[in-house]
């Protein structure tokens, strides 16, 4: 699973900025020789995870939490979101990049609301 050593390398930090660049760094080193929209589903899928168990810790509220996971996706998509489209669809990616990412960040939003109990769960 591709998500694996991205998430093996932001386990040990323990300050969430840490954690999420590790991930988004080490997803990218990966993301080298293209990526699929399932693989960054899984990626995106386990930052959340990553971003719910550390920020449980953090005394802040709710939506605050929302915003920095949120934030985390953001970063991991502007990072390796290039590397899931063809060079020959560039032109059509460049006008269709933005509105794309929006919605890619409303699927988080969502994914965030039914991961949080699960993941809750399972500590």
């Amino acid at each position: 699973m591709i998500s694996e050593q991205p998430a093996a390398k932001a386990a040990p930090l323990i300050d969430i900025r840490d954690k999420i660049k590790a991930f988004v760094v080490t997803a990218n080193g990966l993301a080298q020789d293209g990526l699929s929209v399932s693989d960054f589903t899984e990626l995106a899928v386990a930052l959340i995870k990553i971003c719910i168990e550390t920020l449980e810790a953090i005394p802040a509220d709710g939506e605050q939490k929302r915003e920095w996971t949120l934030a985390a996706v953001a970063m991991l998509y502007d990072e390796v979101a290039d590397k899931i489209v063809p060079v020959w669809l560039w032109p059509i990616w460049m006008v269709l990049r933005a509105p794309i990412k929006q919605l890619v960040l409303m699927a988080a939003a969502g994914a965030l609301e039914e991961l949080l109990p699960l993941v809750r769960l399972a500590k």
